[in-house]
C-alpha cells in the first residue's frame, strides 16, 4: 500500500516538478480558491485501497507573507491497513503573491515507518532548511524560484496547457531539486465517480543533473477549464499500476 501514496506524490512531485528555466507568474488568476476541497478514491488493479483528498484550507502569515495553506491527506482503508497501514499529511503554504512555497510539513506514517519535517524556503536567498523529526537541521542550496511536492501540482493548475507545449519547473523534494518536464499530450473525455470532464492529459517527466530517471510512467488528467483540476491519475510500474479518480470536489 505503500506505493498508492507514492503514486500520489510521484503524481504530484513526480507529477510535477521543475527547472532552472522556470519563474513564478505572480500576474496569473489562481483556478483554486479557500476551501476547495478535491476527493480521490485510489486503487490498485482495481481494487479500491484508500483515498486521498486536497484541501485548501484558508490563508495565514508564514514568516510575514500570506500564504495559502494546503492539505494532502492519505489513508489506507481498513481492509488494506491490516496489511500496510498509511497515514500521510503533507502541507505546504504556497505565497499568495509570488505563488512560491514558504513552508512544507510532512507527517508520514507508512507501515512501521514514521517520518516527520518541516522545510522552509528561502526564496531570495535560493535556501532551504529542513528540520528532520524536529531535531536535526540542514540546509541545502536551491535554484531560483523553486517548487515543493505539493506546491508543484497547484503552480501546473496556473499554467496554460497547450497540447505539444512542455511545462519546465524546478521542485525541491527528497532534499534534491529535480527538473521535471510536463508533456501536454492530448485532450480527452473522461468519466469518474465525480463525473464526465473535458480533461486535458499530461505527462511528468523527471530529470536529475541532465539525466532521465525512469519511475515508471505517471499519466494525469487535468480538466480542460480554468480550474485544471486533477480528475485522474495514473501510475504505470514493474508491479502493477496505480489509480487515483476524482470523487467529489467541492469550493
Amino acid at each position: 500500500m505503500k506505493g498508492i501514496i507514492k503514486l500520489y506524490c510521484l503524481v504530484i512531485v513526480t507529477t510535477f516538478a521543475l527547472c532552472p528555466t522556470a519563474f513564478a507568474d505572480t500576474k496569473r488568476d489562481v483556478p483554486y480558491s479557500v476551501n476547495e476541497r478535491l476527493m480521490f478514491d485510489v486503487s490498485y488493479f482495481g481494487v479500491v485501497g484508500g483515498t486521498t483528498e486536497l484541501r485548501v484550507n484558508g490563508i495565514e502569515k508564514i514568516n510575514g507573507r500570506d500564504a495559502y495553506h494546503i492539505t494532502s491527506t492519505a489513508l489506507t482503508n481498513d481492509f488494506f491497513s491490516k496489511f500496510y497501514k498509511v497515514r500521510d499529511v503533507i502541507e505546504t503554504f504556497i505565497d499568495t503573491e509570488s505563488h512560491l512555497p514558504l513552508r512544507l510539513k510532512v507527517d508520514q506514517h507508512e507501515g512501521k515507518k514514521k517520518n516527520k519535517s518541516v522545510t522552509d524556503f528561502d526564496q531570495d536567498n535560493n535556501k532551504a532548511i529542513l528540520l528532520k523529526n524536529y531535531n536535526r537541521k540542514t540546509v541545502y542550496n536551491i535554484v531560483k524560484n523553486v517548487q515543493d511536492s505539493l506546491s508543484s501540482l497547484f503552480y501546473v493548475r496556473q499554467q496554460e496547457l497547450t497540447v505539444g507545449k512542455d511545462i519546465v519547473f524546478d521542485a525541491f523534494a527528497g532534499r534534491k531539486s529535480w527538473q521535471l518536464i510536463i508533456k501536454v499530450l492530448k485532450k480527452e473525455t473522461v468519466s469518474v465517480a465525480a463525473g464526465t470532464f473535458e480533461t486535458v492529459l499530461v505527462k511528468p517527466i523527471l530529470k536529475y543533473n541532465d539525466v532521465f530517471i525512469n519511475k515508471g510512467d505517471v499519466y494525469i488528467w487535468l480538466s480542460d477549464d480554468e480550474r485544471k483540476i486533477p480528475v485522474m491519475m495514473k501510475s504505470k510500474i514493474i508491479i502493477g499500476a496505480f489509480t487515483a479518480e476524482l470523487k467529489s470536489a467541492t469550493r
